[in-house]
């Protein structure tokens, strides 16, 4: 959570007194003759400004903030406020700019090192962000707000054991903090060294920490019992936007039967680009709420009446987890966003399918047990649209290069020490190989350098390695995949867009299936679309597999250019068909709802 001053907040020289009685009363700049300025008009800007910020009117918050400048010019600290409105407006650049003059002030650095950190970790600037974060921490050791973001990025810079450690010591300082336990929720999943049962324990105690207080603020639900009738169905997102939910929230919502089913899409993001334009137009209602309590939302969602709310996002920033534990619908599912169970009794089911939620799952041994019930969809448990500025595919860089390319685009963060290990092993079964890795932290020196050391533990040079940083465009970033032959999933957190990106633009995926959802992605795409040969069952079978695509370039070329295909013609790209099964399972959960069967806890796994 950024800072901002407000007028009655305690004056940060430390003076005990509020704000608009000590800083804020110091002289103002006089306007040209009869304009009349006064101290009044100068606190009225602010507060204005403050109210049209916690009401999301962004843009016009600013033009309060712009005019209090003008009356006091040394007023260096509402540079907070003008930092925070850009940066919820996605403008990250603008609000680094105005974090930066807000330095020049030294009652507030806490706050600017903080929010300058946070903008430089939107802008993908990780260094600079991580280097801030430690300057706010070292002013007070204390803050939580520095040290959430230390951990968000140090995970964002790969350094996972690291960015685990800071989000305990903050969730430590202050257990009542939701979004630091989430952001610690989250960094776990990208561990190969923190037992499964020890992460599915972690998730169950954010329950039992936020969601068992509000059990007793439930109350019955006056949604008419009819299960045949049209049904108000509402998705909770962040990402609403240019994000890798949007693949597959997408086909969803353009395919949804308005007959059957009324579509509310609550976007907790003041953000928006044409990918946003396009989903709000496919809603029959679209409600932004990022400025609502919980409480707030809950109320909303309950009184627009909604009878299956879906969760987009589990434990991913931006969440509003602490929505669903209020439970403002009879049946809450989670969805694509997090792939892993989020804890919480009020959601009633998670949608999965057989190949990434095996039968087995729900065994007293697995790793991945869930407090959710689960509802296996047929075929597969997303669906996939690929972006209207794809290129076409281009031939197997092999065929130019003389050396076959490996590749992996997913968030650095994915990369653990035992994909490190065994790509290390891989590039050493032949000279001939070399890695291309993608990330937007490779833009920061210190990040490739790290990497690099990373792969030299295990006799890899760099010059097998080459690392590239975030492309702006994406169409800049599709084409990149014309730099690979072949790509490298992940584990135990294995890739979703990036491997539906690869397929789609040529590239064929080797994947190691693993035991929990995080880590069998990439076996219900790669079997979803008819290559199960790219599906390893242990780390030599994995190498091998690479090394069999590898060996014939000529045949990898053919593939490479007929892999759209097969992508588009399987179930994954199948965007009606997937929807009515979607549909069919909300009907169904409603039916059982309707008929009094229970739901959450008291179900069990199935599909219906």
């Amino acid at each position: 959570m950024n800072s901002k001053l407000g007028r009655n907040d305690p004056c940060p020289c430390g003076s005990g007194r509020k704000y608009k009685q000590c800083c804020l009363s110091g002289p103002a700049a006089p306007r040209a003759a009869g304009t009349g300025v006064s101290r009044e008009s100068l606190e009225t800007d602010v507060e204005r400004g403050n109210l049209l910020q916690d009401q999301g009117r962004f843009e016009e918050a600013l033009a309060c903030f712009r005019q209090a400048l003008k009356l006091k010019p040394d007023f260096v600290e509402l540079n907070l406020n003008i930092g925070l409105s850009h940066q919820k407006l996605g403008r990250s650049e603008e609000a680094i700019a105005s974090y930066r003059l807000a330095l020049a002030q030294p009652r507030v650095a806490l706050q600017a090192y903080n929010n300058l950190g946070m903008a430089l970790r939107e802008a993908g600037r990780l260094e600079e962000a991580i280097s801030n974060f430690r300057l706010a921490v070292a002013l007070d050791p204390s803050c939580i707000e520095a040290m959430h973001g230390l951990g968000a990025a140090l995970l964002a810079q790969g350094r996972v054991a690291e960015a685990i450690s800071t989000l305990r010591r903050a969730l430590a300082l202050d257990p009542s903090q939701a979004s630091v336990h989430s952001a610690l929720l989250l960094a776990l999943l990208y561990s190969d060294t923190e037992a499964p049962r020890r992460v599915r324990s972690e998730h169950h105690r954010f329950a039992d920490r936020f969601e068992t207080p509000l059990t007793s603020t439930i109350v019955a639900h006056a949604n008419v019992r009819d299960p045949e009738r049209r049904l108000r169905v509402g998705y909770v997102s962040a990402d609403f936007r240019s994000h890798s939910v949007a693949f597959f929230t997408e086909p969803v919502l353009a395919h949804h039967d308005r007959s059957q089913f009324e579509i509310t899409c609550y976007y907790n993001s003041a953000c928006e680009d044409a990918v946003t334009m396009r989903l709000r137009a496919m809603a029959d209602r679209w409600l932004p709420c990022s400025t609502y309590s919980d409480e707030q939302l809950a109320q909303r969602i309950r009184a627009d009446r909604i009878d299956v709310l879906v969760d987009l996002s589990g434990h991913t920033s931006g969440n509003r987890l602490l929505v669903f534990a209020r439970k403002p619908a009879p049946l809450q599912l989670g969805w694509i966003g997090y792939p892993s169970t989020t804890g919480l009794r009020g959601i009633d089911w998670r949608l999965t399918d057989d190949r990434v939620s095996p039968p087995r799952e729900r065994s007293e041994s697995d790793s991945d047990a869930d407090m959710e019930p689960l509802h296996r969809l047929p075929d597969v448990f997303s669906c996939y649209r690929p972006s209207p500025n794809t290129p076409d595919v281009q031939p197997a860089p092999a065929l130019a290069a003389g050396h076959v390319t490996l590749g992996s685009f997913n968030n650095v963060a994915k990369i653990s020490d035992g994909v490190v290990r065994v790509w290390a092993a891989l590039l050493q079964t032949s000279p001939s190989l070399h890695l291309l890795l993608k990330d937007r932290s490779f833009a920061d020196t210190p990040a490739r350098d790290w990497m690099g050391r990373r792969f030299a533990a295990h006799g890899v040079g760099t010059d097998r390695l080459t690392m590239l940083a975030r492309a702006e465009a994406e169409a800049e970033h599709l084409r990149l995949y014309g730099r690979i032959d072949i790509a490298l999933d992940t584990f135990p957190y294995c890739g979703t867009t990036t491997t539906c990106e690869a397929l789609w633009m040529g590239v064929p995926v080797v994947t190691l299936a693993g035991d929990t959802f995080a880590g069998r992605v990439g076996v219900t795409l790669l079997e979803t679309i008819g290559h199960p040969e790219w599906v390893a069952r242990n780390e030599g079978d994995y190498i091998q597999s690479v090394l069999r695509v590898a060996s014939d370039v000529a045949a990898l070329n053919g593939l490479r250019m007929g892999l759209r295909d097969s992508v588009r013609g399987s179930r994954l790209c199948q965007e009606a068909n997937f929807t009515r099964a979607l549909e069919s399972a909300y009907r169904a959960m409603w039916r059982r709802w309707c008929a009094g069967a229970a739901t959450g806890q008291g179900a069990a796994a199935r599909s219906l």
